[in-house]
C-alpha cells in the first residue's frame, strides 16, 4: 500500500504519471487533473485554478510528467501502477486522429450563428470528445466567449511541429497564424528570381510537404504564397534595443574587435537578426578591414537611421506630388467639362402652375459647345493653378502616408510591459537602467 502522501488528491489512488503544479509543488494524477481543468473550462472559468487550495490560476496548458517521480513509484509500486495503468488503457480515441492536449489552430473563421467566434489562425488545445461528432477545444483567444468550443474535427489542424536547427539544437516551435519576416531574400524559378525580399513580413498559414512552412507574404507587387523552410524565416517583432529585422541604421561610435577598427562612426548598415540573448548582427555598407561579413554587436552601438527615414519620406512626397499633378493634367478636360455643365442649365417656368423645372446640359453637348467657342485650348484654361494645387496637396498625402505605415508597424510594441511579483514583492530588484520599461503593469500571484 503506498503512504499517503504518494496518493492523489482528486482520485485517491497512487499517482499515474505524476504531473506536478508549479504553485504550490503539489502532484496529481495527469488525467484527472485534466478532468479537473476540462470542468473547470466548461463551468466558463477562463482558467482553472489549483485542486490542492492554494487558490492560484494554472494553465490549461499543464506542465508535462514529472519523470523523476513517475520512475520513483513504478520501481518502488510497480504492481499497483501495472493495475491502474491497465484500467486507464481503455479510453475512446478523439474524433479526428487527434490527441489530449494536443496543440492545434482554426483551420478557417468558426462561426457560430452569425457571428464569427474565432478566426483562422488562432492556437489552442484539444481538450476531449464531445458527444459523437465534435471535439472540446480551448482557444487562446475568442471574439466572443469564453474560448471554450466544441468544433468539428474538419475545423482544426495540427500545429507546426519543432524542428532542429543545422547544430542539432530544437528551435522555438513556430505557430499558425504567427507573424514572421523573410530572414533573406526567397527565391524562385531558374533561373533564380527574388520573389520575396529580405525583410518582408508575412503570416505562417500552414504546413507544406517535406517539413516546409506555407507563408502568406506581404510585399510591395502583392501577397505571395511560397513553401519556405524554417531558417528561411524568424518571428516578426521587437529585438534587442527596440530594432527591427531589416531596419536601417548606422553606427553611432566606433566598433573595435580588439585593437582592430572595424566599423567607423556614422557607417550606414542594415539589422539582420539577433546574434545572443545581448547582441544584434548587423551588415555595414563597408568594413576598414575589407571584409564584407556582419559585425555582432551590443544594441547601443547603433542608432535608427533617421537620415534614411527622412529621405524615404522626401522621396514619397516627390512621387505623390508628380503623380497628383499628372492626374490633374490629364483630367483637366474633364473638370472643365463638369464646371460648364454645373453652371450650363435652361431654367424654364410654368405660369399656371408656379413650378420651375431644372435641366442639366449632357456631357456631349457641352463638349461640343466649348470647343466650339474655345477649341481645344479651352478645355486646358486654368490647368496650371489645378495642377499646382494638386502637386501640393501630392506633397502631403506622401509624408502622411509614410506616417501611418510607422503607426501601423508601431501598433504591436506593447505600451505596458507586465511585471509579475512573486509572493513577497519587496524581493523583486529593478535594474535603475531599465528606462525602457518604466511604464509597467505590475501583476501578483
Amino acid at each position: 500500500m503506498a503512504p499517503v502522501e504518494w496518493l492523489c488528491e482528486l482520485c485517491t489512488e497512487i499517482l499515474l504519471d505524476p504531473v506536478t503544479l508549479p504553485c504550490c509543488g503539489e502532484s496529481f494524477c495527469q488525467e484527472c487533473l485534466r478532468q479537473w481543468t476540462i470542468t473547470k473550462l466548461e463551468d466558463g472559468a477562463q482558467r482553472p485554478r489549483c485542486p490542492a487550495g492554494c487558490g492560484k490560476k494554472i494553465d490549461y496548458r499543464l506542465p508535462q510528467t514529472s519523470k523523476v517521480l513517475r520512475q520513483l513509484l513504478e520501481s518502488s509500486h510497480s504492481a499497483e501502477i501495472a493495475e491502474r495503468r491497465g484500467e486507464a488503457e481503455d479510453v475512446t480515441p478523439l474524433l479526428g486522429g487527434f490527441e489530449a492536449w494536443q496543440e492545434v489552430a482554426a483551420a478557417r473563421d468558426i462561426v457560430v450563428g452569425d457571428q464569427v467566434y474565432v478566426s483562422f489562425g488562432t492556437s489552442g488545445v484539444v481538450l476531449c470528445n464531445h458527444e459523437t461528432t465534435h471535439v472540446k477545444v480551448k482557444f487562446d483567444s475568442v471574439l466572443h466567449g469564453t474560448g471554450t468550443l466544441n468544433v468539428f474535427p474538419a475545423q482544426l489542424m495540427p500545429q507546426l511541429p519543432r524542428s532542429r536547427s543545422a547544430c542539432g539544437s530544437e528551435q522555438r516551435a513556430l505557430q499558425i497564424g504567427e507573424a514572421v519576416v523573410a530572414a533573406l531574400n526567397l527565391t524562385t524559378g531558374e533561373p533564380p528570381v527574388v520573389a520575396v525580399p529580405f525583410g518582408t513580413p508575412g503570416t505562417i498559414v500552414g504546413a507544406a510537404v517535406e517539413g516546409r512552412i506555407e507563408v502568406l507574404f506581404t510585399s510591395s507587387s502583392g501577397p505571395k504564397r511560397l513553401n519556405v523552410q524554417r531558417f528561411e524565416i524568424e518571428t516578426a517583432g521587437e529585438l534587442l534595443g527596440g530594432f527591427r529585422m531589416a531596419q536601417q541604421v548606422k553606427a553611432c561610435r566606433d566598433i573595435y574587435a580588439e585593437a582592430i577598427l572595424l566599423v567607423e562612426s556614422g557607417t550606414l548598415g542594415q539589422v539582420l537578426g539577433e546574434y545572443s540573448d545581448t547582441r544584434l548582427v548587423v551588415r555595414f555598407e563597408r568594413r576598414m578591414d575589407g571584409s564584407e561579413q556582419a559585425v555582432n554587436l551590443g544594441p547601443g552601438e547603433i542608432e535608427f537611421d533617421r537620415k534614411a527615414m527622412q529621405q524615404r519620406a522626401m522621396t514619397c512626397a516627390a512621387i505623390s506630388g508628380v503623380c497628383a499633378a499628372g492626374s490633374a493634367l490629364v483630367t483637366q478636360p474633364f473638370d472643365v467639362v463638369k464646371t460648364r455643365m454645373q453652371i450650363h442649365c435652361m431654367v424654364t417656368s410654368d405660369a399656371k402652375s408656379g413650378y420651375r423645372y431644372f435641366k442639366v446640359a449632357r456631357v456631349g453637348k457641352t463638349f461640343r459647345e466649348t470647343m466650339a467657342m474655345a477649341g481645344w485650348r479651352g478645355l486646358w484654361v486654368g490647368s496650371m493653378a489645378r495642377v499646382v494645387q494638386m502637386g501640393l496637396s501630392g506633397l502631403l498625402i506622401g509624408p502622411l502616408f509614410e506616417y501611418a505605415e510607422l503607426l501601423s508597424n508601431d501598433a504591436d510594441r506593447p505600451l505596458r510591459h507586465p511585471l509579475i511579483l512573486g509572493e513577497d514583492p519587496g524581493r523583486t530588484i529593478v535594474h535603475p537602467r531599465s528606462t525602457r520599461d518604466m511604464f509597467i503593469e505590475v501583476k501578483t500571484g
